[in-house]
């Protein structure tokens, strides 16, 4: 414990340092010239400044109940996992925030830069992309903040209303590799909605019920790709049909455990398509899939792939459970978006068609982000109140403040109330604690308790 004080205080020490010149560097008149120099967003900064304010706040809280001995440990998890998983949290959060301010600062962004428009487009697509669940209620407005990094990911924290969005380095001159941001946002309202509406865990277990292991094991990719094809329309399924089939075949024909086998996760996006009503688009989809795949590997429909604990299965019977899951999660969880808004995304007019035309859905897709970027739509931030004891997210629907050092969910702000007041707590509800809103979702190689990571 003495070991874990000191790491602590040094830890605690570098944040309050990083918040004391993160509010000097956004408000104050010594670094004007500065700022000027670059184009300098005082939303993302106001944002990220705002995260660190709040995650100084949320963490002394957890380290409070680890320093004091109440969280209690186990054969299986040890008391001391509890604080190393907590700090490492932090860490790979302040890693992520960092990141994400240096790419907006001179020297390395300046006005009109190609990096500050581009991540000024992923903040504005990763807004959109979350638009739909917030028509449905299934997630709170929250700020949205992008950065490049070497895959896609999304950085999942219960403490702040903020997306932060990994896009590839490669999106900086390639449209189409912004695609999978709707993906990424998918993998937010997977862990942020059953925090505003529990239903929607409860509903997604019940989808896979019955179904093999792997299939449920499989459970918030297969979400999150629905809910990126919804959103993203056709051409997302071109380009991930082009990502799949670019990997080695030991790794196309068995899964990792978490992700669909890549073999069949293309038909994903061919029944989310007859799903929304375009069952010849789907079937010339899943058609051009069937001859790429037989013509890199020379996989057949019926061949077997590798799922789960080394269970060989048939690529065809894969198909039939994963379009289950898929008509399943549309018609309860996502109905509201069966009917995709034409001319959104790469939607274009939503006619059906018996080939894919992966030029015109391009164009569509093109026209879409200039009519996005044109609007200038305000996008939300996030605010600290002048007396520092409340973080703001202003430009959304309704003003949301949240006390400094909550969550802003009920449901986790009570349990995390109630533990402070436990002597002992369990095992069971501290590591539901800190696993708490998506807290262990990407980047890198994942913290102690499991990453999620689109790959």
């Amino acid at each position: 414990m003495i070991k874990f004080e000191k790491e602590r205080r040094s830890r605690e020490e570098f944040r309050k340092k990083l918040s004391h010149a993160l509010d000097t560097f956004v408000v104050d008149d010594p670094y004007k010239s500065y700022r000027a120099r670059g184009a300098f967003e005082r939303r993302a900064a106001t944002t990220l400044k705002s995260v660190v304010t709040n995650l100084n706040a949320y963490a002394d809280r957890l380290l409070t109940l680890a320093t004091e001995n109440r969280f209690k440990g186990s054969r299986t998890m040890p008391q001391a996992y509890a604080a190393r998983a907590i700090l490492d949290q932090i860490g790979r959060d302040l890693e992520v925030i960092l990141r994400a301010l240096q790419q907006r600062l001179p020297p390395l962004a300046s006005d009109g830069d190609e990096i500050v428009t581009r991540l000024q487009m992923a903040d504005n697509l990763a807004y959109a992309a979350l638009q739909p669940a917030l028509d449905a209620g299934l997630v709170e407005p929250a700020a949205p903040v992008s950065y490049f990094q070497k895959s896609n990911s999304i950085r999942v924290i219960p403490y702040a209303r903020v997306a932060l969005v990994g896009v590839p380095f490669s999106a900086i001159a390639l449209t189409n590799d912004m695609l999978a941001i709707p993906h990424e946002v998918g993998h937010y309202i997977f862990w942020h909605a059953p925090l505003t509406r529990a239903s929607l865990s409860g509903s997604l277990l019940r989808h896979v019920q019955g179904l093999p292991s792997w299939i449920q094991a499989w459970t918030e990719e297969i979400f999150s790709d629905i809910y990126g094809c919804l959103v993203a329309g056709p051409l997302m399924a071109v380009s991930a049909q082009d990502m799949f089939s670019g990997v080695p075949i030991e790794y196309f024909i068995r899964d990792d455990g978490e992700h669909p086998v890549s073999a069949a996760r293309a038909y994903i996006f061919a029944s989310v398509l007859d799903t929304v009503g375009m069952p010849k688009l789907a079937k010339a989809f899943a058609d051009e899939w069937e001859q790429s795949i037989g013509e890199i590997y020379g996989l057949r429909p019926n061949d077997p792939v590798t799922v789960g604990d080394g269970v060989r299965v048939p690529l065809d019977v894969v198909r039939e459970d994963l379009d289950t899951v898929v008509r399943r999660i549309i018609g309860v969880d996502l109905f509201h978006m069966m009917r995709p808004a034409a001319q959104s995304w790469s939607w274009g007019d939503k006619a059906d068609a018996d080939v894919v035309v992966k030029e015109t859905l391009e164009t569509d897709f093109d026209a879409y982000v200039q009519q996005l970027l044109a609007a200038e739509r305000p996008l939300p931030y996030l605010d600290t109140n002048i007396d520092g004891k409340e973080i703001r997210l202003e430009n959304a629907r309704q003003l949301t403040s949240v006390p400094l050092g909550s969550t802003g969910y009920p449901m986790l702000d009570e349990l995390i109330a109630r533990l402070e007041d436990e002597a002992e707590i369990a095992p069971a509800l501290w590591s539901l604690l800190i696993s708490s809103g998506g807290w262990t979702t990407g980047p890198g190689d994942g913290p102690p308790t499991g990453g999620k990571l689109f790959v």
